[in-house]
């Protein structure tokens, strides 16, 4: 690399769908990049979180994230993160959980008034 700084550049969400990018640098000078979405989830009871965000901008956040993957072969995911205030009502659910968003498209919905869930 021939420098100590490190270089931070944010994603534009407009143009990539995702909040977050990460590039893994590998063994052989490989790499494997990662754009992510957050989305806040709500804990439901004890055992399941809850989010009505999946379908933000009718499904376009999700289509722009898969095919800016596409592009520029990364991997689409989605980080889900437990604010706060659900981990008040339940400590031992802190925390976030990542999925693929190419998986997670066939259970999306877009509705605003219906909600996706995960298992806890």
């Amino acid at each position: 690399m021939g420098s100590n700084r490190l270089l931070v550049l944010l994603p534009q969400e407009k143009f990539t769908g995702g909040d977050i990018e990460i590039h893994i640098l590998l063994p052989g000078n490989r790499w494997i990049g990662l754009i992510i979405q957050a989305k806040r989830v709500e804990l439901i009871g004890a055992t399941r979180f809850e989010t009505r965000e999946l379908g933000y901008r009718d499904g376009k956040q999700h289509a722009e994230l898969i095919a800016f993957a596409d592009r520029m072969y990364m991997l689409p995911c989605y980080l889900f993160y437990v604010p706060a205030k659900a981990v008040e009502k339940s400590p031992s659910r802190s925390g976030a959980m990542i999925c693929s968003a190419d998986q997670l498209g066939i259970y999306r919905t877009f509705s605003p008034n219906s909600a996706s869930s995960c298992p806890a």
